[in-house]
């Protein structure tokens, strides 16, 4: 993945989801080598960034397609505007490979930093306002260890901000492990309250 595209294409799951595509542009019958939908980029001097779209990039390269068709953009805002919109269009969309919940992380929290409102973030995470103020919250204390981190663990760290070693156990323990450590953690909330 890159600044621009938060799927991790190293994996053995997506290399297979790219291999996938590269069987599905073979046998286009409108366009053979080529994907159903365009490509963005954006024209950088004489470079072009791919802003949505590196997984087709990379099963076309697969087949060896040498030319393909590209929605391209020579204005950087325009090009940021492409992005923001990609990001949003890759989190809800259902038609693509599913997301991991890293990945779908990276995105969500790569819409956190626009200028778009909580109201339409918050059905993307399938939170509510409070869920992402939470999610706000833990970016700020785990900074960029985020980008490793899943929406519900960062729901959780932000739940148990005000909790040091708390956030410490669930910053530092694996993605698999988290969940187990946030019901030990409410156990102890339930304990503490019936002593009270």
């Amino acid at each position: 993945g890159t600044a621009m595209n938060p799927r991790d294409t190293s994996t053995k799951e997506c290399r297979a989801y790219i291999a996938e595509l590269a069987e599905q542009f073979s046998n286009n019958p409108f366009n053979p080598g080529h994907p159903y939908t365009q490509p963005i980029l954006w024209r950088d001097g004489g470079i072009y960034q791919i802003i949505d779209g590196e997984c087709r990039w990379r099963a076309m390269k697969q087949i060896g397609t040498k030319k393909f068709e590209a929605i391209v953009y020579d204005n950087l805002e325009d090009a940021e505007q492409a992005r923001k919109m990609a990001a949003m269009g890759m989190v809800a969309t259902d038609t693509k490979k599913p997301l991991t919940a890293i990945e779908k992380s990276r995105g969500v929290q790569t819409t956190l930093d626009m200028e778009i409102p909580d109201e339409a973030i918050a059905p993307l995470a399938k939170t509510d306002a409070k869920g992402l103020r939470k999610m706000r919250k833990a970016r700020s204390i785990v900074d960029d260890a985020a980008e490793d981190m899943s929406l519900l663990r960062l729901i959780a760290i932000g739940e148990y901000a005000d909790d040091p070693e708390a956030v410490e156990a669930l910053t530092n323990c694996k993605e698999s492990e988290y969940y187990d450590i946030v019901r030990g953690l409410e156990r102890q909330r339930k304990h503490k309250e019936t002593l009270e």
